[in-house]
């Protein structure tokens, strides 16, 4: 008799959102708008009631997604409201350091749009968009603000080589497929430079285990004879989000204790969870385990 699969213990992963809280700082500093690539200016300080009233949105955000989830039995949908949940926390802390990106803003419009509907193909395609856009701007502000120009330079070669392969997906049959695997495959690249932002030099090797492990497990999909095209997009879409959370709790490691004491016993249950899952599962509890470090994380690294 064939069994079926263990469903992943939801309520209990899902519980680890609970442990963070957002602490507003007595003043935090962000450059100011439209700064040029690489040039340094006097950061803006944000007054205390500003901080407080980011942190307030990043509660309302935070407890939508949780009442959302709990009521959620589909994958699909828990994959997408994680998703949007992550995209949109980036979002308000690139908005808080004073990113003014208008391509930001014409993804919101669009996301906004999209969660007014129960189309989760578009949702998704939408969040994952607008993720793209928030990290970039995020990341991009944060290393113009320490005049990081060799970050700036590498955020550069992957937004230049981002357009060039979605351009090149205008009219195929399955460009929906390869426009996922390419911005999570940006996204991924994003983040390693955030990380190497936040944590200099000490961070390059442990950055590059996990590009080598992400590439390794791309090229061995991409080998595989027996799956055809869709299959193999799906598994390498999969594996980019698995480095992309990887490289996003090394991000988290940096924010030292409390944070990164509570942001260490998610990795370790996400690893446990993920463990021998199946595809739907596994995208479902990497997403949720994404968006539960995104959520502290990025008001973190806006406030500090």
């Amino acid at each position: 008799m064939i069994r079926p699969a263990k469903k992943p213990h939801f309520s209990r992963f899902l519980a680890f959102i609970s442990m963070f809280l957002f602490l507003p700082c007595p003043s935090v500093q962000a450059a100011a708008p439209n700064e040029a690539a690489g040039t340094a200016t006097l950061p803006a300080v944000r007054t205390q009631a500003e901080t407080e009233a980011l942190q307030q949105e990043f509660l309302k955000l935070k407890k939508k997604f949780e009442q959302d989830a709990q009521k959620t039995k589909e994958q699909k949908t828990l994959t997408t409201l994680a998703l949007e949940t992550t995209a949109q926390s980036w979002a308000l802390a690139a908005s808080f350091i004073g990113s003014n990106d208008a391509e930001l803003r014409n993804k919101k419009t669009a996301i906004d749009k999209a969660m007014a509907s129960k189309n989760w193909d578009s949702r998704e395609m939408a969040a994952l968009e607008y993720y793209y856009e928030a990290l970039f701007a995020m990341t991009r502000k944060a290393a113009q603000n320490k005049s990081q120009a060799p970050l700036l330079v590498e955020l550069d070669s992957i937004a230049a080589k981002t357009a060039e392969q979605l351009a090149g997906l205008k009219g195929k049959p399955d460009a929906a497929l390869e426009k996922r695997v390419v911005l999570s495959g940006s996204l991924t690249g994003i983040m390693a430079v955030a990380v190497k932002s936040v944590g200099g030099g000490a961070m390059e090797q442990p950055i590059q285990l996990i590009v080598k492990e992400t590439l390794s497990k791309a090229n061995a999909v991409s080998a595989r004879p027996d799956i055809h095209y869709r299959a193999k997009l799906s598994l390498l879409y999969a594996n980019n989000v698995h480095g992309l959370t990887a490289l996003t709790f090394l991000l988290g490691h940096n924010a030292g204790p409390p944070l990164s004491n509570e942001l260490a016993k998610v990795h370790n249950a996400w690893n446990t969870h993920v463990r021998d899952a199946s595809l739907p599962d596994t995208m479902s509890l990497t997403w949720t385990a994404q968006c539960q470090a995104a959520l502290p994380l990025s008001f973190w690294l806006a406030t500090h």
